[in-house]
């Protein structure tokens, strides 16, 4: 009995060290993808990302001085977004993401927003891009509800 304790605890070691060797050197391994492991980050180390109120936001659309980037759903982001704001939807996958932040500096300050303040979608697009080293990033946490309610009480169509 003791002799079969001490195997299966030796076969569970085994595995243990194949796995985590598996994971650390394999190209598709869960330590070496980086989706995976901006995952975990997000979820278990996630940092705080400032946010800007309305009044900062239309300054910002107004000069043109940082890139916009609506967290919404593409179907949402085609009915309407604020101006100049350009897609980096919630679901889009890495490649879409790195495409679309291509030719911006890691300094420069970007702003993300998603539906309204309760809306995650802004934080977790923020926080895959403070993962990947972009140093200014903040929330719009009013989104595009709170933007849309602005315009039509100055009598503009959003």
């Amino acid at each position: 009995m003791k002799y079969g304790v001490i195997q299966t605890a030796c076969l569970l070691g085994l595995i243990f060290v194949i796995a985590v060797l598996y994971h650390a050197t394999s190209e598709i391994g869960f330590l070496r993808n980086p989706t995976a492991v901006a995952e975990v980050t997000r979820r278990y180390y996630s940092v705080d990302i400032p946010e800007i109120l309305f009044a900062e936001m239309q300054k910002i659309v107004e000069e043109k001085n940082a890139p916009i980037f609506d967290a919404r759903y593409l179907r949402d982001y085609k009915y309407g977004t604020i101006p100049g704001a350009k897609t980096l939807s919630i679901n889009s996958s890495l490649d879409e993401r790195q495409r679309q932040m291509q030719g911006i500096s890691k300094e420069q300050r970007i702003v993300v927003f998603c539906q309204s303040s309760g809306c995650g979608y802004a934080n977790e697009v923020a926080q895959f891009l403070k993962f990947n080293k972009y140093n200014n990033v903040v929330i719009y946490r009013g989104g595009y509800r709170e933007w849309e309610n602005h315009e039509k009480k100055r009598g503009n169509k959003p």
